[in-house]
Parts: structure tokens; C-alpha cells; sequence
């Protein structure tokens, strides 16, 4: 990451190019994705860590957004993406970008209750069930507590989908897996 910041200034024609070239394969990707009859896509593409975007939300309008509009113009299913950390400063242009959904919230970088405030009506969230320690180190009943609880304040609406904040790491313990299986069979229907 150090090099790329650094070749950003000294030498941008060789990230614009790099970035062209991934962006090319993508869209070589999109076209199989495209006759392939999935509903959706996820782009993995961690934009952020917990204090906020990795580069400035004007690099990303710059370099990454128009590169992101390809992708959308040229996929026929919605579209979210999976971002680690506070993606807030880029939410209004990821939304603007076409895509329906952003996951995997981190509890412990966005406020999910007050994102679906404030764009609840706009995309959709996944997440916020948290790794660091609810399906690691804590109990089953607090894992039952976390999801009862992000049911009644993130659910009500829709425009909300129920997982962990990333994937689950080897870690997890396979009661707080089970207990949150059981916890979104219990509270995870909503109108």
C-alpha cells in the first residue's frame, strides 16, 4: 500500500494503468457472471479500515470511481460491496455508483443504526454481528442478544440482512456460529 500511495504522486500513469488492467479483467469476469443466472454480486474490495477510507475520498472519485461505473453499466444483476472499516465518506458515492448494498458493517467502525437512519431507504446493510469478540470469546447468549438487538433497531423497514461483520475466522467458536443460526431463526423475520 505504501508503494501504490507513493506511485499515486510519482508516477499515476502506472496505477491508472494497473488499475485499467484489473478493471479490464473484471469486466471480462462480468460478462461470464452476466449468463451465469445469479440474483446478485458481491465486489470484495476493502476501501477502508476503522478510522475511514485508505486513500481520500477524492483519489477514489478520481481513480477508482470511474472504473466502478464500467463495472455497473456493464453487470445485469444489483451489485453491493464488501468493505472493512468506516466507508461513510464514500457511502453517497458508492450509492451513486449503482450499488444496492454495502456489507459486511463492522460494529466497531460505523454506527449501523444510524446508517440505516440516515440511508435505510437507499441500499441495503449487511452485518455488524461482531467478530472481535461476540462469535469469538463471548457467550451464546450474547450472541442471541446481538442479533435480537440488531433486529429491532436495524430490521424494521427491510433493507437489511443479518451476518457477521466479515467472514468467520477459524477461530469463531462453533457454539456462537450455532447460536446465532438459531438466534436468526427466532428473530430474523420481519415485515
Amino acid at each position: 500500500i505504501e508503494n501504490f500511495s507513493l506511485a499515486l504522486y510519482d508516477d499515476r500513469k502506472l496505477v491508472e494503468t494497473v488499475l485499467d488492467i484489473f478493471n479490464e479483467w473484471t469486466l471480462a469476469v462480468i460478462e461470464k457472471v452476466n449468463t451465469m443466472g445469479f440474483d446478485l454480486a458481491v465486489v470484495p474490495d476493502d476501501l477502508c479500515d476503522q478510522r475511514g477510507p485508505i486513500f481520500s475520498p477524492q483519489i477514489f472519485r478520481e481513480l477508482f470511481a470511474p472504473r466502478y461505473r464500467r463495472v455497473h453499466e456493464a453487470l445485469k444483476i444489483p451489485w453491493l460491496v464488501h468493505t472493512d472499516g468506516n466507508f461513510v465518506p464514500l457511502l453517497d458515492d458508492l450509492i451513486d455508483l449503482g450499488m444496492v448494498g454495502i456489507g459486511n458493517c463492522e460494529p466497531n467502525a460505523v454506527d449501523i443504526a444510524a446508517l440505516k437512519q440516515q440511508y435505510g431507504d437507499r441500499i441495503t446493510l449487511f452485518g455488524n454481528v461482531d467478530l472481535h469478540y461476540t462469535l469469538t470469546r463471548g457467550s451464546e447468549a450474547d450472541v442471541e442478544a446481538a442479533v435480537k438487538n440488531l433486529m429491532e433497531t436495524v430490521a424494521p423497514g427491510g433493507r437489511y440482512m443479518i451476518a457477521s461483520e466479515n467472514c468467520f475466522p477459524a477461530y469463531s467458536k462453533p457454539g456462537s456460529l450455532l447460536a446465532m443460526s438459531r438466534a436468526v431463526e427466532t428473530y430474523g423475520y420481519y415485515a
